[in-house]
């Protein structure tokens, strides 16, 4: 009998929240500011990047793409708010990719534009074919695309000096240690296993284990406002002060 693994989304899900102003000089971008980051100014940057740097770009770009993709089409499949609001996230971080791209000068795709990487649009058919199996094979594909955004942006940073493509990545790597935990409390939650195929399993663990960077809100204000916000939220068999949760409680800042 299949799982129920949940049927209202996780709060706790905390995109990027940046205090730091070092790029206010830069002036507005609707895609930074929409992330939290104060954007460069959109005329070309002074310094040009390297051709590794902006293959690194492109790539990360596929890499935003296809997390965003591949979790609106799990959305539709299990009608689960949860893969909605990643989705949103992604969105948000795609446009900070290209915020970058315009400013360096490399042609920014269009909204409906498909993969740069034909291993990437047969990865995302793979994806969702997996995670169109059950709900737990969804939250599996969820956990695997964050290990691999990870490991990607670590390589893609490794790629440039330039100071805020690095503050991009970094940030946007935070986003993934908390899209990663939130799929794997899912998992855990439900006693179901994962075998990191991206990350060394010790490191995948740590950071599933890790505190979230900005207190989450999955339990509080739901049902009974017993929960502590410490279960993976609101599930059909789950914790039952978070049954009566709706995205409406669930505060921006961590949607």
């Amino acid at each position: 009998m299949t799982k129920q693994l949940f049927s209202v989304g996780m709060g706790g899900l905390i995109v990027i929240v940046l205090a730091n102003a070092s790029l206010a000089q830069y002036g507005p971008g609707r895609g930074w500011r929409r992330l939290g980051i104060n954007p460069p100014a959109p005329a070309v940057a002074a310094t040009p990047l390297s051709e590794k740097a902006k293959t690194a770009l492109v790539a990360m770009h596929d890499d935003e793409k296809l997390a965003h993709d591949v979790y609106v089409a799990l959305s539709e499949k299990w009608n689960l708010p949860m893969f909605a609001r990643i989705a949103s996230a992604e969105e948000r971080h795609m446009g900070a990719i290209k915020s970058l791209m315009a400013r360096y000068g490399i042609d920014v795709p269009a909204a409906d534009a498909g993969f740069a990487d034909p291993a990437v649009a047969k990865l995302y058919e793979e994806l969702v074919t997996q995670g169109s199996e059950s709900q737990a094979a969804a939250a599996k594909v969820g956990a695997l695309i964050e290990e691999l955004d990870i490991k990607d942006l670590r390589n893609a940073s490794t790629a440039t000096e330039q100071a805020d493509v690095k503050f991009v990545y970094e940030n946007l790597e935070r986003a993934s240690h908390n899209h990663l935990r939130a799929f794997a409390r899912v998992l855990a939650f439900s006693g179901e296993k994962y075998a990191a195929q991206h990350l060394e399993q010790e490191e995948f663990d740590t950071i599933a284990d890790e505190p979230r960077d900005q207190p989450g809100r999955r339990g509080v204000d739901a049902g009974n406002r017993a929960c502590g916000g410490n279960c993976p939220g609101a599930f059909d068999n789950g914790c039952p002060n978070c049954r009566q949760r709706t995205t409406s409680q669930v505060p921006a800042e961590v949607r």
